[in-house]
Order: C-alpha cells, then structure tokens, then sequence
C-alpha cells in the first residue's frame, strides 16, 4: 500500500528484554513501514538498551535513555514529542501486533476530518506468556457518539493510532488519567474516535506485568483482574469524571453545549445513581446496566478500603 503521510510509532520500554525484540519485530514487518521507531527508556536495569541499541544500528530505530524514571505517562508523552510523523502508534513493550494493524488503522482514520483531533482504536486479543489465546473481542466496527463514549472507557495505547492534531491538543497532558484515557477522551470531546476490529493487537500477560500479576493467581486473580480493570477502571467513577471535568474546563470553547450538559447530568448521577434514569440518551437496558454497574463499582470500592 502507497501511503502519504509519515507514520510514528512510539515506544515507552522498562525492563522488557524478555519479550521486546519480538515486539519490535512485529512492527518491522508491518504492511506498511513506520516512518520512525522512537523508543524511551525509563531507566531499565537489564539488556533493554543493549536491544535498542541493536535495533538502532539494524533499522535505525531512534532512542533515548531518560536521566530518572519518569513512570509510563511522562515516558510516552516525551515519545510523542520527538515524533514527526502526521500520526503516530503507540506500542507497548511485550505485544505482538498483526501484520496489518497499522494498515487498517491508517486506513480508518483517512476518513476522519483531516483538520480535527482524531482517534482509531484497533481489536485487541489477551494471550498468555507463551502465546496462548486468553481471549478475544469480536465487535462490529463502531464510529463512537459522544453519548456512547460515557460512562463505558475501554482503551488501549497499544491498540492506537492518532493524528499530530490530537497530539498538539493533549500535550503535555492535563490530568490523573492514563494518557490514553486522557487521548480517547479529548477525541471524543472535539474530535472523533472509531473503533475497528478487522485487525488485532495481541496483548501478552506475564509475570512481570500488572495485567499479568493478576491473572497469574488462579481464579481469585482472574477475578480481581475482571472486577478491577474491566469493571472498576473503565466505568463512571467520580475520580475519571474529575478528570473529564478538567479536560471539558481546558477546552470548553472547543466542546458543543449540547455535550457540555450531558456531563452535567453525569455530575449528577455521581450525587444520585437514580437520575441516571432520567437520561434521555440512554435506553432502559442501558439506563438499567450503568445504574447495576455503578454500585457494582462503589462495592469494590468498598473492599478495596478493607481488604
């Protein structure tokens, strides 16, 4: 595939020789080549540089060695500052990407308004240390409403492609959040995010990952990692809906009335579950699962205190 424009991926490592050099693999044998690798280290003690180091002299893969750790969101946004490219990939260090996953993505995203901060979101398949299928999500394409976005967040960095538009909006980034939360949130707000499950990234949990902790322990960790991640992390809490608040706060002038009034009545479901009843936007099945969800969350919540 002919393409023009210039294709950035970048890449956050911390002590990932196990599985790094096959990440980088994948990404070298994309259908369509990046146009750049930028790679940060955040201070690892094992041979990570030494692979960059060699990938740097095999492909001319670009890195930087960070003086102190600076944690994931801070790794990633300098990543995307030194990334020239019109759109840039987010990788993670121990996945596997499809062949084609940067194609579709590129693809997709073409039909996005070119001038507006934009968003695509690959499928992504959990697979185990040896490369086991875990599981696998099979979802029609979706063009997201703004209205479906809330109060359901379910976002991938790895799993991204974005354009330098939304990159200039968000950096530096502005809240608590993960920055791909925070990335898929502005898009929504100003822009556009579209889901696409013709293409995969497949996501490893191992030991040494927080996904992998988890799901390591047996049934008591699946479980945790299902209550926490799938449920706790990605629904309406108050925290998340303090960060959107900031992010609605920066770009106010940039957000149509109509959406600026949907959080507001969000603000109000935090206060009240049962207004989320009153939700025009909403049918009564989904009305019916945010409201389930919502006390599902404040319960785990309450284990976490005592647990």
């Amino acid at each position: 595939m002919i393409i023009n424009h210039k294709i950035s991926v970048a890449i956050a490592v911390y002590n990932g020789e196990k599985f790094l050099k096959e990440q980088l693999d994948s990404i070298y044998a994309q259908t369509i080549t990046p146009f750049e690798i930028i790679a940060i280290d955040d201070c690892s003690i094992d041979n990570s540089v030494a692979i960059l180091q060699e990938y740097s002299q095999k492909f001319s893969l670009k890195y930087v060695q960070n003086e102190k750790n600076l944690g994931i969101n801070k790794t990633f946004e300098k990543a995307f500052l030194l990334c020239s490219g019109d759109f840039i990939a987010p990788s993670d260090q121990d996945d596997i990407w499809a062949k084609n996953k940067l194609e579709e993505c590129y693809k997709a995203i073409l039909d996005l308004p070119a001038n507006e901060p934009n968003v695509v979101i690959c499928n992504s398949i959990i697979m185990s240390e040896n490369k086991k299928i875990i599981s696998k999500n099979d979802y029609k394409n979706k063009l997201y409403k703004f209205e479906d976005f809330f109060p359901y967040i379910n976002t991938g960095g790895a799993c991204f492609l974005f354009n330098s538009v939304l990159k200039n909006k968000a950096i530096p980034f502005k809240t608590a959040l993960c920055y791909d939360q925070e990335l898929a949130i502005l898009a929504t707000l100003i822009g556009n995010r579209i889901n696409i499950f013709t293409t995969w990234r497949f996501f490893r949990v191992h030991s040494k990952n927080a996904t992998g902790m988890l799901m390591n322990k047996g049934f008591l960790g699946k479980l945790r990692y299902y209550i926490h991640y799938s449920l706790y992390n990605n629904y309406l809490r108050k925290k998340n809906l303090d960060s959107y608040i900031e992010i609605i706060e920066k770009y106010e002038l940039d957000i149509n009335l109509k959406k600026i009034d949907f959080l507001s009545k969000l603000q109000n479901v935090i206060i009240n579950p049962y207004k989320i009843f009153f939700f025009k936007e909403y049918s009564f099945m989904k009305k019916t699962k945010v409201f389930v969800i919502f006390y599902i969350c404040n319960f785990f919540q309450f284990l976490k205190r005592i647990i």
